[in-house]
């Protein structure tokens, strides 16, 4: 599989606006395996563990995330090489055009993936998608980039990204629950949405896009579902503070799982002090948000 080499002109597309199309990018058999796994893990015909799969959001009745399907991981680290669960989806978030793309953009020689997250929704249901910023959720200390990549056909009916041009240099936006009550967050500031434009993609087109861009999508009023997934890149050595408290307690398992290692390792890390932990009197220990993003930052990267 060749790896694709940017214009001048693409490239500066990307740093003047934020985003950049990419047409053909990825071979129609691919997606079609994609598209088989993702429908295979929301219905139970594939292992999902490692992954969160279902409603993207479920915090009250009125969540606009709720009828929202998602198949999401976090990318670990296995043997010193960056690792996902799932066969098929390792393999697409290794895929060397995509890579070497998002390596291009971002001024770097090799790109990594950080995270996988599938979304779908079928036709006629309220399912839009709020206008955000990545970031506001990665909180990364380098600059980062989504591939966004549609698995069916996406135009103006059936929910296609839209993008607001250069909002990529205005930095990180506040940003509040959408509908007051989701994960989803939204902008806190109101925008003008006749600035934004629409970015429809055929199967194979790859959609890139900078972590600080406005975007969002409409909801899905066409007549066949909107199935994508977006996989998101950084610079060898970012780390990620994942929004909200950093103070917030993670499981020791959460944190084996989350870099792909034994708990033995883990435990010697901890016993060698390079790991800072909390262990409460029921016996069960913890990890700080910011130390688990700084121990990846000192001793994985």
């Amino acid at each position: 599989m060749k790896k694709l080499i940017l214009t001048q002109k693409q490239k500066k597309q990307f740093d003047d606006n934020g985003f950049v199309l990419i047409r053909d990018v990825i071979d129609k058999h691919i997606l079609e395996k994609v598209k088989d796994r993702i429908d295979g893990m929301l219905e139970g015909r594939y292992p999902s563990e490692g992954y969160k799969c279902g409603s993207a959001s479920q915090e009250a009745e009125n969540d606009p995330g709720e009828s929202i399907k998602q198949v999401m991981n976090i990318w670990g680290w296995k043997k010193g090489k960056q690792w996902g669960p799932d066969p098929v989806l390792l393999e697409m978030g290794r895929h060397p055009a995509i890579t070497s793309i998002a390596a291009q953009l971002l001024r770097i020689k090799e790109a990594w993936i950080f995270q996988q997250q599938a979304f779908l929704k079928e036709a006629g249901l309220v399912n839009a998608t709020p206008w955000h910023q990545d970031d506001f959720y990665w909180r990364s200390n380098k600059t980062a980039l989504t591939a966004f990549i549609p698995l069916e056909k996406l135009d103006k009916h059936n929910g296609t990204l839209y993008f607001f041009p250069k909002s990529h240099k205005w930095g990180v936006l506040d940003h509040k629950p959408a509908g007051g009550v989701s994960l989803f967050q939204t902008v806190a500031q109101k925008l003008d949405e006749s600035k934004c434009v629409p970015v429809e993609l055929e199967p194979g087109d790859v959609s890139f896009h900078h972590s600080v861009m406005i975007h969002g999508a409409p909801p899905n009023k066409g007549k066949i579902r909107r199935i994508s997934i977006s996989q998101h890149y950084s610079i060898p050595g970012s780390w990620w503070l994942w929004g909200g408290n950093n103070d917030v307690l993670m499981p020791k398992k959460s944190f084996t799982q989350g870099i792909g290692v034994s708990e033995s390792s883990v435990n010697r890390w901890m016993r060698e002090e390079k790991l800072k932990y909390i262990k409460k009197d029921n016996g069960r220990v913890f990890i700080k948000k910011r130390e688990f993003a700084q121990f990846i930052k000192t001793h994985l990267t």
